[in-house]
Parts: structure tokens; sequence; C-alpha cells
């Protein structure tokens, strides 16, 4: 009975946090903020990041010895959203195909990709060995590219499912509702605020600008 319940209101949430991103939408496009343009779509030749790619592949052995691999895939865009009903709720929509890179070794994956307005983003990066600098040289090399080109970088920190969070949010691709889940996010937002990323009022994205 208690499962029964707390699924209902789980269920709920999420509904409610749904409409209130469609409203938050609807404002962003009357208020004339950058929306996203879901009918286009972008494949490999449209984009610059097999350039970004290949250069991370050689900076990353030339500068840090360092052998990665490279996938490329063609993906939906994300949705993220933390549901915070007290606070500020992070969210964020990119809708349409991409055509993205997974960068790897058996010690990190990084998964970037060009988004519809031309900013690269950093969709996800995953270290095996925590706290031990090598997600702060992935980063640190892919913003110096950015640099070199004068290329925007954008992010949507996000703290993922980790073992031992609630199994329905898991079968619902939620964030979490879990304040420890909350505080991951923080610690994120936080962690890419060091490298000069700064967050909007209108969006869940972190910007980088060179």
């Amino acid at each position: 009975m208690k499962n029964q319940i707390k699924e209902q209101k789980l269920e709920k949430t999420v509904f409610n946090s749904i409409i209130r991103h469609e409203t938050r939408m609807e404002r962003r496009a009357m208020s004339g903020a950058l929306v996203n343009m879901p009918w286009l779509s972008y494949t490999e030749a449209d984009t610059r990041i097999d350039e970004v790619a290949l250069m991370m592949v050689h900076t990353l052995f030339e500068k840090y010895q360092i052998k990665v691999n490279v996938n490329i895939r063609h993906d939906r865009g994300y949705f993220n959203d933390t549901f915070m009903a007290n606070t500020k709720e992070w969210f964020e929509d990119i809708s349409g195909e991409f055509t993205k890179y997974l960068i790897f070794n058996e010690a990190f994956s990084l998964l970037i990709f060009e988004d519809e307005k031309g900013h690269i983003v950093l969709d996800q990066i995953r270290v095996v060995e925590k706290n031990q600098g090598l997600g702060t040289k992935i980063i640190d090399t892919l913003l110096n590219i950015c640099d070199d080109y004068n290329w925007t970088c954008v992010t949507v920190p996000t703290a993922i499912q980790e073992e031992g969070d609630d199994e329905l949010q898991a079968k619902l691709g939620m964030v979490g509702t879990h304040n420890h889940t909350i505080n991951r996010t923080k610690r994120l937002r936080n962690f890419y605020s060091d490298f000069g990323f700064i967050g909007s009022p209108f969006s869940a994205k972190m910007i980088y600008k060179p």
C-alpha cells in the first residue's frame, strides 16, 4: 500500500513538472529567449563536431599520453528536469537528431555534439575513478579547443541515477527528487562553474564562452 501511494505521488510529480515545463517554454518563446528548433536535424556532414573529436584525440595523446577510441552515433536530443518542487527547477530540452561523438577508453567516456545554435555540447562525461584529476584534464582539453576556435560550449550538469535511487524514477527516466540527487546536481553545477561555465536564468544550460 505504501509503495502504491509512493508511486502515485511520484507520477503526480512527473505530470505537474511536465506541465510547468511546457509553460516555461511558452514564456521563453514569448520573451524572445533562445529556444530550440525541433524541425531541425543534423548529420555528420553538417557540423564541425568531427573536427572537435579529432582534435580531442590528438591533444589527449600528445599532452597527457591518453589513448582513446571514438564511436559515432545518431541520437535524439536530451531532456532533463530535476523536479525540484521547492527551489528553482533546472530543465532543458533539445529536440531533433544529432550526430554525437563518444570519446572513451577504459578510464572515462565523453559524449559531445553540436546543437542547432552551433554550440559544442558537452552531453555526458563519466570517469571510473573519481577525484584523480582525469575529468578535469578532459574538460580542459575540450575548452582549450573551444578557446582556440572561438566556439561556445554548453552543458546541462545533471546528476545521473545511482544504485539505490528510486526504481520507479529510473523507469521513468527521471533525474530524481531525493535531496541527495539534487545535491549532486548542485555540486556538478559548482564544478562546472570553476571551469568558467555560467548559468542562465532562462535555462538549465551552463554556457562557456571563449
